[in-house]
């Protein structure tokens, strides 16, 4: 199944005033009682109308716990920063509402819940696991003062999607919206987990994720914080989710795949597996499958070795490789090798 096919399947609408459109994904295990709640930063094309779109679904699509992603926007498109129009908090208790909603019907503690998302995602990430006291948190190239940030960034986001969210009746609309996040974002508690990520030339970490990473310093919350050596916000894909996939992996302790190389000797084909984060007693298996029938062919059980070497007769084929440890679970499917 394309991940189109599989966003279409698994999209839906939380009903109410307003409508929040989601989508979900079910662990195959009943038994893993975790949730991954992703949240949408811009996509680039809002001042177009271009609908809002999920991020990091494609990456972690693999990974087998509960997953959640929440889109943001009005009918028209309009992000909403997930608060709401002129000076209202409806789309924020919406979304609280959905979370709750989900995290009762498949019997999810709160505080194994992992909220996450870069940019503006980011920001709603840290809002909602700090205000409704979620466990964790994921959090790359935020903005704290976001008032500031869209008032200075651009016309369109200060004069549409700044007005929108606080209302054209307020005087100063960006500090109205600041310090709607800064009631927050300036009362850390200790209940929630914060991992912080930001590129060290880039404006949204110099601004905002670094002080408040020295708040949370100063009021001697534990905390993690990554950092990468980039200046150009549009990058921050790229370096987040390396730290969001091993951030994953250390709160859940459930191995996630990196990458897989594949290399022929003419007799064999040796497997190397990469994970983002080294789990104590991880094992891995193996799916061979054929180019014409994409039938699998052969199965190698789970095993502790990161590198795996089989024999097999000639032709082209790919592979499935599971990690696992206990009851989590997550999958790497490779591309062909000619044999």
């Amino acid at each position: 199944m394309s991940l189109r096919e599989e966003i279409i399947k698994n999209e839906y609408i939380f009903p109410g005033t307003p409508s929040i459109k989601y989508y979900y994904k079910p662990s195959l295990n009943k038994d893993i009682k975790n949730l991954l709640i992703g949240f949408s930063g811009f996509h680039g094309k809002e001042k177009e109308g271009v609908a809002p779109k999920y991020n990091y679904i494609k990456h972690l699509r693999n990974v087998d716990v509960n997953q959640l992603y929440i889109l943001d926007g009005n009918s028209n498109h309009i992000p909403l920063y997930y608060i709401g129009e002129n000076g209202k908090n409806d789309y924020e208790e919406k979304v609280i509402q959905l979370i709750l909603y989900i995290a009762k019907r498949e019997e999810i503690p709160l505080s194994n819940i992992i909220t996450f998302g870069s940019s503006k995602g980011g920001t709603a990430a840290a809002y909602f696991a700090m205000k409704y006291s979620l466990g964790n948190f994921i959090s790359g190239g935020m903005q704290t003062r976001a008032g500031d940030y869209l008032k200075r960034n651009n016309g369109f986001t200060r004069d549409v999607i700044l007005s929108t969210i606080v209302g054209n009746e307020k005087e100063s609309p960006e500090n109205n919206l600041n310090e709607r996040f800064m009631k927050i974002f300036n009362n850390p508690l200790e209940n929630t987990n914060y991992y912080l990520h930001g590129g060290i030339g880039d404006f949204h970490y110099i601004n905002y994720v670094k002080p408040f990473h020295m708040l949370l310093e100063e009021k001697g919350v534990s905390h993690k914080l990554d950092t990468a050596e980039y200046s150009d916000h549009g990058e921050i894909g790229t370096y987040f989710l390396p730290f969001l996939a091993s951030s994953i992996s250390e709160i859940y302790d459930i191995p996630i795949i990196k990458e897989v190389t594949l290399e022929s000797d003419g007799t064999h084909i040796t497997i190397s597996i990469s994970t983002y984060k080294s789990i104590e007693n991880m094992i891995f298996a193996v799916y061979m499958i054929g180019e014409k029938s994409n039938d699998i062919l052969q199965k190698f059980p789970y095993q502790r070795n990161t590198t795996i070497k089989i024999k097999v007769p000639k032709g082209k084929y790919r592979f499935r490789v599971y990690a696992r440890k206990e009851q989590y679970k997550s999958r790497y499917n490779t591309g062909f090798i000619q044999h």
